[in-house]
């Protein structure tokens, strides 16, 4: 076993799911050591208190408190472990971002997602930088599901987000996604410099936004520079007007 391998703690309230953990962790050894597990939130924020691990593997849905709650309170330590979600549910997504999770994996975690998350951790547990805050003021990155894994979007390339029921979609310039999130919480996350809300299904990037053309009666479309014009919700104009890189004065 080597020595610069991650000290680990498997969090998991089921013992089949801590069980496929620990063989998964046996599959890496060169990566990690697994040096305890928990099957709830309470011992496991007493386990890492003595352990001080390096990272931790965390369930969402547990008793006591969940992994949402764990993370949130690791990430008022001096020094937290890294922390990689292991879960059965792809809705925590944003919340993991504001934990500043590593990385999301859904069950059943497969071999090379997992290997590839480790890694991650790996790399930042040995950055010779100073630690970046736990969280920020606003979000620069998304996990989103996409098949059976989760991917990062990084939010520069986030073109606009649009409501689809009780989702939004995440449009791109190579795809767009789907996550299940509402705009209202998404918007309250997103930088208002970076990201303007047009209407109430639809936040575009500022820089994309093009020419307003009037319409009469206090109707507004406005151009995207990646799409067709658009209507502006009466509700956001007022805002929106200072925003455009052209349009009325």
């Amino acid at each position: 076993m080597s020595e610069t391998a991650l000290r680990t703690l498997i969090v998991d309230d089921e013992p089949i799911a801590r069980a496929r953990l620990q063989a998964l962790c046996r599959e890496i050894a060169d990566a990690v050591r697994v040096v305890g597990e928990a099957s709830n939130g309470v011992e496991a924020l007493a386990r890492i208190r003595v352990d001080q691990p390096d990272l931790v593997l965390l369930d969402i849905a547990m008793p006591d408190l969940d992994g949402l709650q764990v993370a949130a309170a690791l990430a008022e330590m001096n020094a937290p472990p890294e922390v990689v979600f292991c879960t059965a549910y792809p809705s925590h997504a944003l919340e993991a971002f504001e934990v500043a999770a590593v990385d999301y994996l859904l069950k059943p975690i497969n071999r090379e997602r997992f290997a590839q998350a480790v890694g991650k951790a790996a790399r930042l547990r040995a950055c010779d930088a100073p630690p970046l805050p736990r969280s920020s003021d606003w979000l620069d990155h998304l996990w989103v599901p996409h098949r059976e894994a989760m991917i990062r979007i990084d939010i520069r390339d986030v073109n606009r987000i649009e409501a689809e029921g009780d989702y939004v979609r995440l449009v791109t310039p190579q795809a767009s996604y789907l996550l299940h999130e509402t705009m209202a919480h998404l918007e309250e996350r997103l930088d208002p410099d970076r990201f303007s809300r047009i209407r109430r299904s639809m936040i575009v990037r500022t820089d994309l936004l093009g020419t307003a053309v009037h319409l009469g009666s206090g109707v507004w479309n406005v151009s995207l520079t990646d799409g067709p014009l658009v209507r502006v919700g009466p509700t956001y104009w007022k805002a929106l007007k200072s925003k455009l890189k052209s349009g009325p004065g």
